[in-house]
């Protein structure tokens, strides 16, 4: 089965960041659409002229402007939002006229909740299943942490980023609530810097609270060198998710062999497996898979991650 994809951006996440790739690369949404099986480039949509120009140079596809959209007559399956924040509202309205089966949008979907609702019904409306670019969720070390992590009765958690809470702390947001749902409290404990972007963003230190345990985010920051990890003590083990998630650890309890009674965690280590260098291809297999059994959306999950984004901003 293929299906027929638009995408909508064609700027660094959408095409530039592996323009001249030699070697099959899933770094983009062009290339990841391009590399597999399954998807086929059917509209390249954006609204500047220099990256439609330098798309069609490289890539021998015309490109348009989204006043230039098909109505009615084109087959769409599934459209890609990789449109600046502030456009994404406008884009999916637009993007709802090719009648798609599915949306996968870049993060966040919104910083603001009424536009937030207002994407989630437009898209239930139009019986358009939705999903969010935070790809880490479907690489193969955080689908094995999941797993680990449904057997605990206890944690405590630290999570550090860098170059804003909105453009990266997210991705992290997203696997904390992948891995353990629903925060029942959310505290900002510090502001640490703005930084300015096609949007405002911030580096943030804020506390989520779980029944079982809290996790801790810190800032980073991105001049000193990027800096993304997460460490998490449990009743059972320690997981250190180090270097963007591309060395993932893990020390089990042991009983302690020098005192009898006593637990203390094992030298040795157990390495977690990542695919983290297949970049997009996890989300677009997930989707594929998705499209294939007819699986829906579920939209009250989708909006976890942009609330708790819109509880933190609101408390600066």
């Amino acid at each position: 089965m293929i299906f027929n994809v638009a995408l909508f951006g064609l700027g660094n996440v959408g095409f530039k960041y592996d323009k001249y790739a030699k070697n099959k690369s899933y770094l983009t949404h062009y290339s990841t659409i391009k590399n597999l099986d399954g998807f086929k480039l059917s509209l390249a949509i954006d609204n500047d002229k220099n990256n439609r120009k330098e798309f069609e140079k490289i890539t021998k596809i015309k490109a348009i402007s989204t006043d230039e959209l098909p109505r009615g007559n084109k087959k769409i399956d599934i459209v890609i939002i990789a449109t600046p924040l502030k456009t994404h509202i406008e884009i999916i309205k637009k993007a709802v006229i090719l009648k798609p089966k599915f949306i996968l949008c870049e993060k966040p979907l919104s910083l603001s909740n009424i536009e937030t609702k207002d994407i989630i019904k437009l898209c239930s409306f139009n019986k358009i299943n939705l999903e969010l670019n935070y790809f880490r969720r479907f690489e193969k070390s955080a689908v094995e942490i999941k797993k680990k992590l449904n057997n605990i009765s206890f944690f405590r958690a630290t999570v550090f980023y860098s170059n804003g809470f909105i453009n990266n702390g997210s991705h992290f947001l997203d696997l904390i609530t992948y891995w353990f749902g629903k925060p029942k409290n959310i505290f900002l404990k510090k502001q640490n810097g703005i930084l300015t972007k096609s949007y405002k963003d911030y580096d943030l230190d804020f506390e989520l609270n779980y029944g079982i345990g809290d996790v801790n985010f810190f800032s980073w920051k991105e001049n000193l060198y990027s800096n993304y990890s997460i460490r998490i003590y449990t009743d059972l083990f320690k997981i250190d998710y180090d270097i963007n998630g591309y060395k993932t650890t893990m020390h089990s309890r042991i009983d302690d062999p020098e005192y009898k009674g006593f637990k203390r965690l094992n030298e040795e280590s157990i390495i977690i497996k990542n695919n983290l260098s297949n970049g997009f291809k996890p989300i677009y297999l997930k989707i594929y898979s998705n499209m294939e059994k007819m699986v829906e959306t579920d939209f009250n999950k989708i909006q976890i991650v942009p609330k708790i984004i819109n509880r933190i901003l609101k408390q600066i």
